[in-house]
């Protein structure tokens, strides 16, 4: 599964940055977007920290310029840790941007956590390897920026051996089993975050792309699957989840960064997984069966059932790739010969 578990019980998005000296709203806003473009991260926690004092305005833009993500600093200077908060109170974003004093040379995350670390002065004492301990599979550290004037970026694999949940039996093929093989002596027996969702059964439950996915009714909810950060939640007036334990079959789906999920009537809508946006609907007369996605040579494919035939549709634009009669009901098949 996606989420390993270690001590610490919260829900934040690192970012880890240090301005050397304060700037202008205009300058901030204009840095705070090279970074989250540098990176390419737009939600979690976003932390600054290192050798000088922070800008308060870049902590606040950062948060402005991605409302999913959360900005913790982490500074050696107490008046710079003060200015920061207060400039959160000043923006209202008292609670999304964080300040704390720390003068350690060891960040004071879980491994794998970290989804951006942009440092930005050489005068930090957090080594790479501490910085790559913390940051989580996906996310990017950023380093100051050397002779040629360009800043480093470092990333995280995902490691190997560690599965996702796509579908209510695991993958397209209905076998309830992970394929995880992670030595799980090495993974802390520990709480690593807990999220508010206490309605939910465990089969309306997702992970996929570094996320979690949980289904209630017609709403569903996001959280970023390292840290629990909350990415999304909606609710969607013509989606039905199936995650009542009578609901057997067509469940939602969560692949890369889309999640599927059927409507009350037979179509399906293509969500995007990181904004939960719905970006198209597969419109269908029948009621819909079953739901499955599954990766193939031309992308992923959207195998739907429905009491009469099977059709496949391109899981990205929607479009029908094939379709064929095939009654849900043995039944219904005329004998052969």
């Amino acid at each position: 599964m996606e989420v390993t578990r270690v001590r610490w019980v919260g829900a934040a998005m690192i970012a880890v940055a240090v301005a050397g000296r304060p700037c202008p709203a205009d300058e901030a806003a204009g840095r705070a977007a090279e970074v989250l473009r540098e990176a390419n991260v737009r939600a979690g926690l976003c932390a600054l920290v290192g050798g000088g004092p922070p800008s308060a305005a870049l902590a606040v833009e950062l948060a402005r310029a991605a409302p999913g993500l959360i900005v913790h600093v982490l500074d050696a200077d107490a008046g710079a840790v003060a200015a920061v908060r207060g400039a959160a109170v000043k923006a209202g974003l008292a609670g999304r941007v964080t300040a704390e004093h720390w003068t350690l040379d060891r960040l004071p995350y879980p491994d794998n956590f970290a989804n951006l670390l942009a440092v930005s002065s050489d005068a930090c004492r957090v080594p790479r390897e501490e910085l790559l301990r913390a940051l989580a599979p996906g996310g990017a550290v950023l380093l100051p920026a050397g002779a040629g004037g360009a800043r480093q970026k470092l990333t995280k694999p995902r490691p190997p051996g560690m599965d996702e949940w796509t579908h209510h039996r695991h993958g397209p093929d209905c076998n309830p089993v992970s394929r995880d093989s992670i030595d799980m002596t090495t993974v802390p027996d520990r709480l690593r975050w807990a999220g508010d969702e206490l309605r939910c059964w465990s089969h309306a439950i997702r992970t996929a792309g570094g996320r979690v996915f949980v289904f209630i009714r017609n709403t569903i909810s996001a959280r970023d699957a390292y840290n629990g950060v909350s990415l999304w939640k909606r609710s969607y007036e013509h989606v039905y989840t199936g995650s009542a334990p009578s609901a057997a079959y067509n469940r939602p789906v969560a692949v890369g960064d889309r999640v599927y999920a059927h409507g009350s009537g037979g179509g399906v809508a293509i969500i995007d997984a990181a904004s939960g946006e719905v970006l198209r609907t597969i419109d269908r007369p029948e009621r819909l069966i079953e739901l499955i996605c599954a990766e193939s040579p031309s992308g992923p494919a959207l195998l739907l059932r429905d009491a009469n035939a099977v059709s496949c549709y391109d899981g990205r634009t929607g479009e029908q790739r094939w379709h064929f009669a095939a009654p849900a009901n043995p039944k219904v098949v005329a004998p052969l010969g």
